[in-house]
């Protein structure tokens, strides 16, 4: 709050200021004197004037040094095991968030989403990469990035520095397995579907005898497979996760698909 000046002088072609507080610096073949808000008070007043040898000093300038915006918190990330994903939520009354990614290829990427009015946008959609135009919730999806990398993002409000980095990786996406194997029984009219190498999960398709279409879906938790729900006519083997169906629950004929 006190009261502080600087004086800048020039000799020959050359400026000098007397002092050089922090927030302070001078252009030495200009003039030029640069005051930001490090060495003032936030939003106080400049006045300048100037003079040529022994001349009276000019009329004043005056002028408010813009207001420094606080600093934000940093943006939420939020990993999504199921989707292979993250999502970057920005906070409170940010403006501006920058997400920072490793492309398939390897190189550093970065995306840009900026708040104008109650819109975000994004200054560019790569593959794999969106934004919530409401929220400014960015999702890095797997298929836009490295498979497991890092990401990164900050934000800020107005001329506010940088918050701190917020910091995730992509939940890595396991490989696709192989097809389940079908085997038909004729003897019992029943289909056997058999889960392949390391799935643990297998969702299976039928027709109700009815005629609607139905799927029940198998977990496997530990080393035990379940259910979600047992209608008439399908069963599972808990160990090997074998799902049989048979004709009492499905339409006559009808086919069985299963992933």
């Amino acid at each position: 709050g006190e009261a502080k000046e600087v004086v800048a002088t020039k000799v020959g072609n050359q400026w000098t200021l007397n002092d050089t507080p922090t927030g302070i610096s001078i252009d030495n073949t200009s003039g030029a004197v640069t005051v930001n808000y490090q060495g003032v008070q936030n939003g106080s007043e400049v006045t300048a004037n100037e003079s040529h040898g022994n001349s009276d000093a000019s009329p004043e300038a005056r002028a408010n040094v813009p207001m420094k915006e606080a600093t934000p918190t940093a943006p939420v990330i939020i990993p999504d095991e199921a989707k292979a994903s993250v999502t970057v939520i920005p906070q409170g009354d940010a403006d501006k968030m920058t997400v920072h990614y490793v492309a398939p290829n390897g190189d550093p990427k970065e995306v840009i989403a900026t708040k104008v009015g109650n819109q975000w946008t994004l200054n560019d959609t790569p593959i794999g990469i969106s934004i919530d135009n409401t929220s400014g919730a960015i999702t890095v999806g797997y298929n836009g990035v490295q498979n497991g990398s890092e990401v990164t993002a900050n934000e800020s409000h107005g001329n506010s520095d940088a918050s701190p980095e917020a910091r995730a990786n992509v939940p890595m996406k396991e490989a696709t397995p192989t097809a389940p194997v079908v085997t038909q029984d004729e003897t019992n009219a029943s289909v056997t579907v058999t889960p392949q190498g390391d799935a643990d999960k297998m969702t299976v398709h039928y027709v109700a005898p009815n005629g609607d279409p139905k799927e029940v879906v198998a977990t496997k938790v530990g080393n035990q497979w379940t259910l979600n729900e047992v209608p008439t006519g399908i069963s599972i083997d808990n160990t090997s996760g074998a799902v049989t169906v048979n004709y009492q629950g499905v339409q006559n004929g009808s086919e069985i698909s299963a992933s």
